[in-house]
């Protein structure tokens, strides 16, 4: 019994022993397997030299014409300035001198040309009224500084004597030999003296040349 269990242990290391051998003989038979080689195109060092170089003219072209770009702006500048620089001002417009009012006075003193029929033109006034006050009429020729008195109340009645105006205006009147400014006033009849002195910048005494140029407003 000994000797068959004996034996039995012996074939049994034996059968072990021939699996372990033909275990480490099919591991040394197999050949390594072979990993797989990238095969690179040549060209791509090429490629990105050319793709550097691209680059590069683009930017030197973009510089190229925002360097143009600032010399037209500075060049328009420039013109602009000389445009500015060269250009005549234009003259600035003399304000009109306001033509005062002309208010009704208590009394009024006759200057030389004047009168009484101008004066109740030049104040609107009611003319029976003005002559009786005064002790006047049509053909009444009063000396120069003769003082007159205005009435407060009353107008120039169109219906009785005609228009105030006596010619039409604004307008401008040549002088005349002879003239003063307050017969150029009774000329126009419903204009005072000091309206046409203001328009004229005259000072007094007012004094006026033949073919002097007078604005009537």
């Amino acid at each position: 019994m000994n000797k068959r269990i004996s034996m039995i242990v012996v074939i049994t290391m034996v059968v072990l022993a021939a699996l372990v051998l033909s275990s480490c003989e099919r591991s040394a038979s197999k050949a390594p397997v072979a990993t797989p080689t990238l095969n690179l195109p040549v060209t791509t060092q090429a490629q990105s030299v050319i793709e550097a170089e691209d680059l590069s003219e683009q930017a030197t072209k973009e510089a190229a014409e925002t360097a143009e770009g600032d010399v037209e702006v500075i060049e328009e500048e420039a013109a602009e300035e000389e445009v500015e620089a060269t250009a005549v001002p234009e003259p600035t417009a003399t304000p009109e001198p306001e033509v005062p009012e002309v208010t009704r006075p208590e009394t009024y003193a006759l200057q030389a040309g004047e009168w009484p029929i101008c004066i109740a033109r030049r104040f609107d006034l009611d003319l029976g009224s003005f002559f009786s006050l005064n002790g006047l009429g049509m053909d009444s020729r009063p000396a120069t500084g003769t003082v007159l008195k205005i009435p407060a109340d009353g107008s120039w009645s169109v219906a009785s004597y005609g228009e105030r105006a006596l010619k039409s205006h604004p307008t401008t009147y040549t002088v005349k030999n002879g003239d003063t400014i307050y017969t150029v006033a009774c000329h126009f009849g419903d204009v005072a003296p000091e309206q046409i002195a203001a328009v004229n910048s005259l000072e007094a005494p007012y004094t006026l040349t033949a073919g002097q140029e007078l604005q009537i407003p």
